[in-house]
């Protein structure tokens, strides 16, 4: 299944090429505005948007689970564990 980030990347990387080049065919603009054009709507936006949808998601779960203290405290133990795991991976394989 094709993930949320994947499909906002591939539309808006497909719309910037053709934003960009209807710029340089009908247009008199400098090249670097189809140039910023292409570099704002086909990589920053979909960052910017898909982080924005990340924090939307993690503040719908939170807001779930905020009536169970138990819950988050488990899963903020977990997390814990995980980045123990991560931080010691990276550094086993940076000795």
């Amino acid at each position: 299944m094709v993930s949320r980030e994947n499909k906002l990347i591939v539309g808006f990387g497909s719309v910037a090429p053709v934003l960009m080049y209807a710029i340089v065919v009908f247009t008199s603009l400098p090249q670097w505005v189809s140039m910023t054009v292409l570099f704002v709507i086909g990589i920053i936006i979909p960052q910017i948007l898909n982080n924005y949808l990340d924090c939307l998601v993690a503040a719908v779960i939170i807001s779930r689970l905020g009536s169970s203290p138990a819950l988050l405290r488990e899963i903020d133990g977990e997390l814990d564990a995980f980045l123990r795991y991560e931080v010691q991976t990276v550094e086993s394989q940076t000795v």
